[in-house]
């Protein structure tokens, strides 16, 4: 199927954004799902993209305070790699780097106001890898598995 090339805002990096969704597993060009106008996925790399090559200057995350630096790292389709071996991991739709934290991004544009779906997450993420540091992950997980959470999940994590 001969599909459309997706079209970004001025400035998103055009060829370093294709690479990143080619990775991925979503098929996100190739289907098409990337040029519909309902995109998740569009969202956000025409959002973070434009800033891969510039992280500095994405303005600061409001709802994780003034306490947080600027991004010195900004990449979109990034895969999360937790401590576990084997399986699959998750892939964000943006993730950012502090010198204080990391921010991961996954972008849900219409979904929010197509109804209530059960979150679902794999037993992997049940694992106990990372000891004392694990809490905030597994509050969050136990947040997304909720069926009164929906949208605008967001949780602060130290490093």
């Amino acid at each position: 199927m001969n599909q459309r090339p997706p079209d970004f805002v001025p400035g998103v990096p055009a060829d370093y954004v294709l690479g990143r969704l080619a990775k991925a597993g979503g098929h996100e060009v190739s289907s098409g799902k990337l040029a519909s106008p309902e995109s998740s996925a569009a969202l956000a790399v025409n959002t973070f993209g434009w800033f891969h090559d510039q992280p500095g200057r994405l303005p600061p995350f409001a709802m994780l305070g003034q306490s947080i630096s600027r991004p010195i790292v900004v990449e979109v389709e990034y895969c999360a790699r937790f401590p576990w071996s084997g399986g699959r991991h998750p892939w964000l739709d943006a993730w950012a780097e502090t010198s204080e934290a990391v921010i991961g991004v996954e972008s849900k544009r219409f979904e929010p106001y197509r109804g209530q779906k059960k979150g679902t997450l794999s037993p992997t993420y049940n694992r106990q890898v990372w000891r004392d540091r694990m809490a905030p992950f597994e509050a969050m997980r136990d947040r997304l598995r909720s069926p009164s959470e929906h949208s605008n999940i967001w949780m602060p994590c130290n490093w």
